[in-house]
């Protein structure tokens, strides 16, 4: 069992007919533990928008860090040209 100190305590403000669906859902649960499964479970869940963002923004770094090698490269070979010793 987690520790009280383990845990935020909020308050919580729903629409009463949602309440009234959650606590009919938790069934023996408590309506603290329906809210925190719920929530769990939907944040564990795969995210496309999001995942396709974090992906982009990958690439796009991967992309500049290739586009940086590039000009790196570029350098030492100029400095190799004119028999510069880096």
């Amino acid at each position: 069992m987690a520790k009280q100190d383990d845990w935020s305590r909020i308050t919580l403000r729903l629409p009463r007919d949602l309440h009234e669906v959650l606590v009919d859902r938790a069934g023996v649960k408590s309506l603290n533990a329906e809210i925190v499964e719920r929530l769990e479970r939907s944040l564990s869940q795969p995210n496309p928008e999001r995942d396709n963002a974090a992906l982009r923004e990958l690439k796009e770094g991967l992309d500049r860090n290739e586009r940086l090698k590039e000009f790196a490269q570029r350098i030492l070979d100029a400095a190799h040209e004119l028999d510069l010793d880096i």
